[in-house]
């Protein structure tokens, strides 16, 4: 079993040309919730990958989702250490920040202080080291308060956060790198990204992980205002597949694109589709407006598709019934996201699946979340269970742990063909949270 990243040296920063493959790559805040994604993607085709995060805001256990990966741990705001992460770079991809509007509503220094000029290291280390590209996390904040729909890039922007403005600023520092240094960068505007591996337990999170959070434990879901503002949620594999291919493609240096689905979805509609999938409604607890807060979000996609190709794989129906929080030993999921096993236009034909039963015997005396999320590629546990571990010769039409059934159709990544449970993590060899799963050829088996 792997259990992440491994640290590198000074000298491993450095080594030869020759013992390098085609190309190499820096994802800093690569443990944090679209880098680790990004990080994943680069990793399972078998790239060179070089983790840069302190830990402020990512998880170690998300390094796990990059097999033998670099970590060079470390500080944006120490020049030092971003430049020794950037040598022999050809790629960066720029995620490290400190996010959410309503934390730089409170902090605006801090939040100043690691965008901006963590940003313009990242570009000088980037310049100095030769590195021919950085694709950098961009924000649709920066389009402010602007009633015009849907957001085009040529639009003047106008944020009204202090985070808005902090990522507006490192816009500008790719252009002007671009221009005056020659350095390639490509510039993606996110659009409310959400899926596995994103904190629930923040309260500057994104609003699909506290709610999933709120309707898992029966309690409210706060909504800033009446619940109608709209928001085009992307799920982070559109986001992945945006990277890569700003990455790889001819691009104008300086562009700025969208990277989002290109459709806008209300707070009260949200909370209508977050009740169907968990099989109960999800109560709600209205309260003012949030200074920063903008009224509505939707993207036009077309300058990314025309310029990258890109079109975003998965609906936000079919990313939503993937969030492994919605996945809980607590619910029913008679109805689990109906349609959650067809892949949207484009995407994988591997199907997710819909719903994880629950056991007609589960004990209940382990209050605990059991979660499977389906990554692109593979299936990650994302909570390991506290129930002795079956026996090996119990069947698979038994419900051993958390609704849980072993099946030969989810193969260990230790190795293929044998059955698989959640074990224990405090028992030598349990699978743990982090652990990744490949998926067969045969669609998994639920219930």
């Amino acid at each position: 079993m792997w259990h992440g990243a491994r640290k590198c040296s000074d000298d491993e920063t450095q080594e030869s040309a020759s013992a390098r493959p085609a190309r190499r790559y820096l994802v800093t805040g690569g443990a944090g919730f679209i880098g680790s994604h990004i990080a994943a993607a680069l990793a399972a085709r078998g790239d060179f990958v070089r983790i840069f995060d302190n830990f402020a805001t990512g998880k170690r256990e998300n390094l796990a989702a990059a097999p033998g990966a670099e970590l060079v741990e470390g500080d944006l705001r120490d020049f030092s250490a971003i430049r020794r992460a950037c040598e022999g770079i050809d790629v960066v991809f720029h995620e490290a920040a400190l996010p959410s509007v309503a934390r730089s509503v409170e902090d605006p220094v801090a939040t100043d202080d690691i965008n901006i000029r963590g940003t313009l290291h990242t570009l000088l280390a980037a310049k100095e080291t030769k590195v021919k590209r950085v694709v950098y996390a961009g924000s649709s904040s920066a389009y402010g308060e602007s009633p015009t729909l849907p957001k085009q890039e040529d639009m003047a922007p106008d944020p009204i956060s202090p985070y808005g403005v902090s990522k507006l600023a490192g816009e500008q520092y790719c252009r002007a790198f671009a221009r005056v240094y020659g350095l390639e960068t490509v510039v993606l505007r996110y659009f409310n990204v959400f899926g596995p591996r994103q904190d629930p337990g923040s309260p500057y999170s994104g609003v699909i992980a506290l709610f999933c959070t709120a309707a898992l434990a029966g309690t409210k879901a706060k909504i800033h205002g009446d619940g109608e503002q709209s928001r085009d949620f992307t799920y982070v594999e559109n986001v992945v597949s945006g990277n890569l291919l700003a990455a790889e493609r001819n691009v104008p240096a300086g562009s700025v694109l969208n990277c989002a689905t290109g459709a806008s979805v209300t707070l009260n509609d949200l909370v209508k589709a977050l009740g169907e999938l968990t099989g109960r409604k999800l109560a709600v607890q209205h309260g003012p407006d949030r200074a920063g807060d903008i009224r509505h979000s939707l993207a036009d996609i077309a300058r990314a598709k025309r310029i990258l190709g890109y079109e975003p794989r998965v609906s936000f129906a079919d990313g939503l019934a993937r969030t492994p929080r919605v996945v809980s030993r607590h619910s029913s999921f008679g109805e689990l996201a109906r349609g959650a096993g067809r892949p949207s236009s484009g995407a994988p034909s591997s199907r997710v699946p819909a719903a994880v039963p629950r056991s007609r015997e589960e004990p209940q005396e382990h209050p605990q979340l059991y979660s499977i999320g389906i990554d692109s590629m593979k299936g990650v546990i994302l909570a390991g269970a506290r129930h002795p571990a079956p026996s090996a010769h119990q069947s698979h039409q038994q419900t051993p742990v958390a609704g849980v059934r072993q099946t030969h159709d989810l193969l260990p990544a230790r190795g293929a063909g044998e059955e698989w449970d959640f074990g224990d993590p405090d028992r030598d060899g349990g699978n743990k949270a982090g652990d990744f799963l490949q998926l067969s050829a045969t669609a998994p088996t639920w219930g």
